[in-house]
């Protein structure tokens, strides 16, 4: 039935926690944020996010919080329920591309497939077969 975690990092903690790939799997449970990669480490290959099910209440990262990303970023999602989804993470640069694949679930909020005041080198892609979404952006967000 599931947990109650506050804040999830599939990667390292500090500059110095690199690690080669990430892979994240939530099935059920309550999280505030979850994020593909870790809290200021690297990520040096791809990210995979896997949802589905649970409540994410706040957001879902591809990335991390403030590391850099060299690879793709992957997010399936099919069931759960999200607030808003991240392809990229917050101050977090990714030099492949973004893949965001909805099949079910909800986004009540917003799905952007860049990144939350970083940057991509890549392409963003958003595919939406089945789910119910609020607003989607093929490109990130940066506050002026």
């Amino acid at each position: 039935n599931g947990g109650n975690v506050d804040r999830i990092y599939a990667g390292g903690y500090g500059s110095d926690a690199r690690v080669r790939s990430t892979h994240l799997t939530i099935l059920a449970g309550n999280v505030s944020a979850a994020h593909g990669a870790g809290y200021s480490g690297d990520v040096r290959g791809d990210v995979n996010i896997e949802i589905s099910g649970g409540t994410i209440s706040s957001s879902l990262h591809g990335g991390g919080q403030s590391g850099d990303i060299y690879g793709n970023i992957n997010v399936e999602i099919s069931g759960g329920k999200i607030a808003n989804v991240w392809g990229v993470g917050t101050y977090t640069s990714a030099t492949g591309n973004t893949n965001i694949e909805i099949s079910g679930g909800e986004i009540t909020g917003t799905v952007y497939a860049g990144p939350h005041l970083g940057s991509l080198d890549g392409t963003a892609s958003v595919t939406v077969s089945d789910g119910k979404v609020g607003t989607i952006y093929a490109g990130g967000y940066k506050d002026d």
